[in-house]
């Protein structure tokens, strides 16, 4: 009972987490500050995952409803008045990673009980970035401490990063591995061999040729101009206006493959990839495939600067403010009707959720190669196996300090504010891939269009790998005089 006389709590009235201040007139930690000014300043709404309304919102939680996590930002008092339209002069977040951040609150700066697991995020120095695991909440992604953001070094902060939930209903039988978060070895440097590995080249610089190499592959597969004007790699959009064309659904599927093969080869820039076995190869490309076919339109739409279009891989638009406009007419292998079922939710899910984050942030070819790369990565951390997710791990941090490594080669002055935005997009970007998995599954079951084989391999691999194992168990039973059939007899 005497917890009952302690002083007043300084967690975060929404969350439970660690208050870092009053934002927007309510005590809150830095996470839920940022969601409610996003929510706020690009006016969305949501619905209940529930359609009870009353989800329990707590920033241990891997996945938080985003609607009552809004509605408890108002009833906590959180005043919509008080998020400023103007974006340079918007309050920055102030993370409890570091103990600057809370020194400049008193209040704040006494942490009020902590459980061993959020004592971890207070630190004073981290040798390396942290790569969060699957329990880490992706509220905590949003947490990244931006004052004095030009003159932190790398070793001054730690970024967690969220890692997707799985879409199989069969749970996983992987045990997790706790990540470093803080100071000394990582479960990486103690799995990797004791003697010293060559230097690898710069992570950062690897992607961005490979990036440029496949834009300059994409111009001389799909555009139509001179041969003489295709050639060269660069960081422009490969596609002119005049290059994009009305998308047929039908023509795009028949380039399935092409893609497919684009992303594995981008894929084989990471020394790496050769450690793995076949599975885990598998389950990697699985997860660059998606995030590509997120990803890419994302850039393309953004680079050409057109927003009443959405730019698909072979320079094929739809139209984004007619839902029933150009790319959406009735095909002879798919209805209009079916098209706008399962594939305005996935644009939508683009337009509103990744786009306008690359926008506010302006975001440079070299921070979207960085964040296609972690989403990547990150995005098959949990389905690669125990034994070979330290390779991830390693390439995760790679990209991390190599991307600081350039923001402080071009005087970034928000180093920081930066890191924080682009990795507070992968959690759209894992839930907007979740979506399109299930409703291509759901097209593959209904027979709504044929899909690519191959397509469709990738995006039920988690079922297959289920259903061979299982028949393996099967066999290797059988083999040792067990009759699965009559085990209630």
């Amino acid at each position: 009972m005497g917890k009952l006389d302690s002083p007043p709590s300084t967690r975060c009235l929404i969350c439970s987490a660690q208050a870092t201040g009053f934002h927007f007139e309510a005590q809150s930690c830095s996470a839920c500050a940022a969601f409610f000014r996003r929510t706020v300043a690009l006016t969305k709404t949501f619905k209940c995952i529930t359609g009870k309304d009353d989800c329990a919102v707590h920033y241990s939680m891997h996945q938080i409803c985003r609607s009552c996590r809004h509605k408890k930002c108002l009833t906590s008092g959180m005043k919509p008045a008080g998020v400023q339209p103007k974006k340079g002069n918007v309050e920055t977040g102030r993370a409890f990673f570091t103990k600057s951040g809370l020194k400049r609150n008193k209040k704040f700066a006494n942490v009020s009980p902590v459980t061993a697991d959020e004592e971890k995020l207070v630190v004073e120095k981290i040798p390396k970035i942290e790569v969060s695991d699957s329990t880490v909440s992706p509220m905590d992604s949003s947490s990244v401490e931006t004052e004095d953001s030009s003159q932190m070094d790398l070793d001054d902060f730690v970024v967690k990063i969220p890692t997707p939930r799985k879409i199989s209903s069969t749970p996983s039988t992987r045990s997790t591995i706790t990540m470093f978060s803080t100071p000394g070895p990582s479960p990486a440097s103690l799995m990797s061999p004791s003697t010293p590995k060559p230097s690898l080249p710069d992570a950062l610089t690897v992607l961005i040729r490979e990036e440029m190499k496949l834009g300059e592959r994409r111009r001389l597969l799909f555009s139509e101009r001179a041969v003489g004007t295709l050639l060269g790699q660069n960081r422009q959009c490969p596609y002119k206006k005049e290059d994009i064309k009305p998308l047929v659904f039908h023509d795009f599927r028949l380039t399935i493959k092409t893609h497919i093969m684009l992303v594995y080869e981008w894929l084989q820039s990471w020394p790496e990839l050769q450690e793995l076995d076949d599975f885990d190869r598998m389950s990697l490309l699985r997860k660059a495939v998606l995030i590509h076919f997120l990803l890419d339109p994302s850039f393309l739409s953004y680079q050409i600067g057109e927003p009443d279009k959405l730019i698909m891989q072979n320079g094929g638009f739809i139209s984004t403010a007619d839902h029933h406009g150009v790319g959406w007419e009735d095909e002879p292998d798919i209805s209009g009707e079916n098209k706008r079922k399962y594939y305005v939710p996935i644009m939508k899910q683009i337009t509103d959720e990744i786009m306008p984050a690359m926008k506010a942030m302006s975001i440079t070819f070299e921070e979207f190669v960085a964040l296609k790369a972690l989403a990547c990565f990150q995005g098959g951390f949990e389905n690669v196996s125990e034994a070979k997710r330290h390779l991830i791990t390693q390439q995760v941090n790679r990209v991390l300090s190599s991307l600081h490594t350039h923001y402080l080669e071009s005087s970034e002055e928000k180093i920081a504010e930066r890191f924080g935005t682009i990795v507070l997009m992968l959690s759209n970007i894992f839930t907007a891939g979740n979506d399109f998995v299930k409703n291509h599954r759901e097209i593959d079951i209904f027979h709504i269009w044929d899909l690519d084989k191959l397509v469709l391999q990738l995006l039920n691999l988690d079922k297959i790998m289920e259903t061979e194992a299982r028949e393996t168990a099967e066999k290797r039973a059988i083999r040792n005089g067990i009759n699965l059939h009559n085990e209630g007899n």
